[in-house]
């Protein structure tokens, strides 16, 4: 029996064994691959560090990034050149030797860029102390999209539209296990009453500190175009706002604190943008739907655990809904 469990202890450690040598020759085959692809611009003897899935550092000065699609990357392509045109700070496209802005492989697409200054801000004490700023930064990026938008070529969607689509599918199909039919009709009800007198507008739909980039307090850039649409203008305040409450337990804010934020996201998008009055009574009818829809699409892809967190948020925002537009000073 001694003999049997050490027999098994050695074969255990041999597979472990094998699988992190594995692990290491895909990594070492991977990166040969992208130190061959990178000669296309001139940087084949870069050191590549991944910093995301389909993101790679390449000698601490450029961003090479990965698309399955195409259409993705030639969003991004666009856009960027777009915004630098006019002077907004987005990374700039480098070209491969051969004169062309990306390069494609059998399997996906591929884009280097200039890396621009400042990371991601992680830091809740931070990310309190931002909240004007971010809204000022979200307003110039949507002025120089109303500017520029007859120029880009991007789909028109319609939250109202995917929420009695695909989103009330989904969660119809997974038996309302998630959200309460009820609460999805009240929801959507509320935000149909208004959504046709809703400004409509090219966005960046991805709005979290992600993907905004800033440098000792300063902003430096912004980056992922990726989902860009054009959609109600307030999606991407609505969206952001309802991010500062996904993270993790302890880095969240309180609902004081959040509340707080929401005035002075506002009040630094209205330096820029003056939002109308139906946005504002709005504002809980959006941030409901947004996480009506990921709730829908979390439950899509059997994650239960980020279906309820969605769903937390919505009844959050549900029994919160006068102090939000309180906090708007309707």
């Amino acid at each position: 029996m001694v003999y049997w469990h050490h027999s098994t202890a050695l074969q255990t450690r041999y597979l472990i064994y094998r699988i992190i040598a594995g692990e290491r020759k895909r990594f070492e085959e991977e990166k040969m691959k992208l130190s061959a692809l990178i000669g296309h611009w001139g940087l084949e003897s870069g050191e590549i560090r991944q910093i995301q899935d389909c993101v790679w550092e390449v000698s601490g000065t450029y961003i090479l990034k990965a698309y399955e699609r195409l259409s993705d990357l030639e969003r991004n392509v666009q856009i960027m050149k777009v915004l630098r045109s006019m002077d907004i700070p987005a990374a700039e496209v480098i070209s491969t030797s051969e004169g062309t802005d990306y390069l494609c492989s059998a399997e996906r697409c591929y884009m280097v860029t200039r890396k621009l200054p400042g990371a991601p801000v992680k830091d809740i004490k931070e990310v309190k102390k931002l909240a004007c700023q971010m809204g000022q930064i979200i307003g110039r990026l949507h002025l120089a999209f109303q500017t520029c938008e007859e120029e880009l070529d991007f789909w028109d969607n319609s939250l109202l539209s995917e929420m009695k689509g695909w989103v009330k599918d989904e969660l119809n199909k997974n038996g309302w296990t998630v959200i309460a039919q009820s609460d999805y009709e009240n929801a959507v009800s509320s935000l149909e009453h208004v959504y046709d007198r809703l400004p409509f507008q090219l966005i960046h739909r991805d709005v979290h500190f992600g993907n905004f980039l800033f440098q000792e307090g300063e902003f430096t850039g912004y980056i992922d175009f990726d989902l860009s649409q054009k959609n109600i203008r307030i999606f991407d305040l609505c969206y952001f706002l309802m991010g500062l409450l996904a993270g993790e337990e302890g880095l969240r804010p309180s609902t004081n604190e959040w509340l707080l934020m929401i005035a002075e996201t506002v009040a630094g998008y209205e330096s820029q943008i003056t939002l109308t009055a139906v946005e504002k009574e709005a504002f809980p009818w959006v941030m409901e739907n947004i996480e009506l829809l990921f709730a829908s699409w979390f439950t899509g892809i059997s994650d239960l655990r980020c279906a309820e967190d969605a769903a937390k948020l919505f009844h959050f925002v549900q029994e919160n809904e006068t102090a939000i537009t309180d906090t708007l000073k309707l």
